[in-house]
């Protein structure tokens, strides 16, 4: 199972990121879907997930969704070198990725955009770590 991020164009506020499926040893894969359903969403999202197993079924996508409300913007910012607003999130699924929960934000104790570039290093099934 690999994770990728598609969309439209560069920076476009449709991305999202699906995962795909290989049952020969990656010599072809078959995309499954998206991670996540934007469908609820208040805002326009664009969203990057890595993924981590946890054990024989579960599965963790970690990563960061940019708040799109404005599609002119863009994610960076060539001029500060800053980025858009965004929030680090993580989804489970139970099943090796055939379904998936829904996302949950992680809180942090500043509000500048951060960007959580790496996966998770699975501890034990119940803690993880990453840097941010």
């Amino acid at each position: 199972m690999a994770s990728y991020v598609v969309g439209s164009a560069f920076e476009s506020i449709d991305q999202t990121t699906v995962i795909a499926r290989s049952t020969d040893g990656g010599r072809q894969w078959q995309e499954i879907r998206p991670i996540l359903d934007q469908s609820d969403n208040p805002h326009p999202a664009s969203n990057y997930l890595k993924l981590t197993c946890v054990n024989k079924t579960k599965i963790i996508a970690f990563g960061y969704e940019f708040d799109r409300s404005d599609p002119d913007l863009p994610i960076c910012n060539p001029l500060t070198g800053g980025v858009l607003q965004s929030r680090l999130i993580w989804c489970v699924s139970e099943d090796l990725g055939r379904s998936w929960q829904a996302a949950k934000t992680i809180n942090r104790s500043f509000q500048e955009p951060v960007e959580a570039s790496s996966p998770l290093l699975a501890i034990d099934s119940r803690h993880w770590i990453t840097p941010i």
